[in-house]
This record gives C-alpha cells, sequence and structure tokens, in this order.
C-alpha cells in the first residue's frame, strides 16, 4: 500500500466522523467575544430564557454613555434571533466594565439542537463620549461567536 492510499483512507475516516457528527468542527473552536480597540468584551452569555449578557469594559481613556445594543444573527445561524435594545443608557466610567442585558430573550427554532453547535452574530453598541450628547454618537462594531445556553 502507497502512502496515497493511506492518506486517502485518513481522509475518509475524517470525514465519516465529521458526517455522523462524531467529530464536531465548531465544538473545537472556543467561544469569542471580540470588539473594536479601546472596548473589551469581558464575558458573555447567550440564552434561550434571557437573551444576550455582555460584561463591556471601557478602555477609551474616557467614559462614556452607551444608549443602544443590537444583534444582529449571522445568515447561518439558523433562525435564531436575539432582537436588539437595552432598557435605559449605560455609563460607563473610564476604565470601568459595565454589563449590558438584551431586552428580549433568544427565538430559538422549533427541533434545533442547543447547545450542540456555535452561531456568530455581530454586535453593534452605540455611545457618545462623557461631557458631550446624542448628536455625537459613535457605534462600535463586534461579533459574538458562541453556542446558545438552554
Amino acid at each position: 500500500m502507497t502512502y496515497g492510499w493511506a492518506i486517502l483512507v485518513v481522509l475518509i475516516v475524517i470525514s465519516a466522523l465529521t458526517y455522523f457528527g462524531v467529530a464536531n468542527p465548531t465544538a473545537m473552536v472556543r467561544a469569542r467575544c471580540t470588539l473594536e480597540t479601546g472596548w473589551n468584551c469581558a464575558d458573555f452569555v447567550v440564552s434561550s430564557s434571557t437573551g444576550v449578557k455582555l460584561s463591556i469594559f471601557n478602555g477609551l481613556g474616557t467614559g462614556v454613555t452607551i444608549t443602544n445594543l443590537t444583534i444582529v444573527p449571522d445568515t447561518a445561524s439558523q433562525g435564531i434571533s436575539c432582537g436588539f435594545g437595552i432598557a435605559n443608557n449605560v455609563t460607563v466610567a473610564s476604565g470601568k466594565s459595565a454589563v449590558l442585558v438584551n431586552l428580549t430573550p433568544c427565538s430559538i427554532p422549533a427541533g434545533l439542537t442547543i447547545p450542540a453547535n456555535k452561531y456568530r452574530w455581530d454586535i453593534y453598541i452605540r455611545y457618545y463620549p462623557e461631557g458631550s450628547d446624542l448628536s455625537f454618537s459613535k457605534t462600535v462594531r463586534g461579533e459574538l461567536y458562541t453556542s446558545v445556553e438552554p
């Protein structure tokens, strides 16, 4: 048997394991939350009952007031929707953290296995710097890649 046949057999075995769900590639990639420079997503959870909860660290060097949180699902997220918005403006001092809680729980399509897979969402946080007003709003973009907790 040549090396070519041995490599082919290994590829077939790996493909079969992946196809039947024994080797799930998304399970090997760790959950992550990333934001633009100056912001840090310290902790996060996505729940089918409570929605999205993010712990955001402000490293901009100035305090900010966060006015909106928008979570947009990737097209591959299989219909999982988590809504958007926060109850009140959230003020975050420079060098401090704040917890942002999405207002609406995530809606999960019937029959979707949770938390077997990880999904990706785009995060948009609208804020304005300390000492200014809403007319100076800026938007920071990020990405959330995790599974949905029941």
